[in-house]
């Protein structure tokens, strides 16, 4: 029989879960509305999508990451809607050996868990615009820190 050992693997030590989730801010602008209503069915607007990740330590292992998502919907030349959601969540992280390891964990893992009520929450908005829902493909954000890191380290 094998006696129990103290050291715990590193895995079980690095810890990186959700508090608790707010909307920090929202905004919806409709231009030109009601006339973008106006044979709407017709129109193949182009969308685009920004987003911006920031993040800060409140206290000991525990920091607020907030992810802005910007959406941008037009039929050249009318912008048929623009709208920014802040989408906060405050996080336990602890236990990751190095700041890149800390750094990462920010900008991809965090994201991640928040994209999806930021989602919910740009929908609900465009529905209570008038626009049919706009549901939004995930984002990478893996792929995006990477060409982000790997930018900075080529400049």
């Amino acid at each position: 029989m094998t006696e129990p050992t103290e050291a715990k693997d590193e895995e079980d030590l690095m810890v990186c879960s959700l508090g608790k989730v707010f909307l920090k801010d929202a905004s919806l602008e409709a231009p030109n509305s009601p006339e973008a209503f106006l044979g709407i069915q017709d129109i193949d607007p182009k969308v685009t999508l920004q987003f911006k990740i920031d993040e800060r330590e409140v206290s000991e292992d525990t920091y607020s990451v907030v992810l802005t998502l910007t959406i941008t919907a037009a039929d050249e030349p009318k912008t048929l809607f623009l709208i920014e959601v802040q989408q906060g969540g405050v996080f336990l992280i602890r236990g990751y050996d190095s700041p890149e390891r800390l750094e990462r964990i920010l900008k991809v893992r965090c994201p991640k868990m928040l994209f999806p009520y930021a989602r919910e929450t740009v929908d609900n908005l465009i529905v209570k615009a008038g626009f049919p829902p706009l549901m939004l493909a995930p984002v990478d954000f893996t792929s995006a820190y990477t060409r982000k890191t790997a930018a900075a380290a080529g400049a």
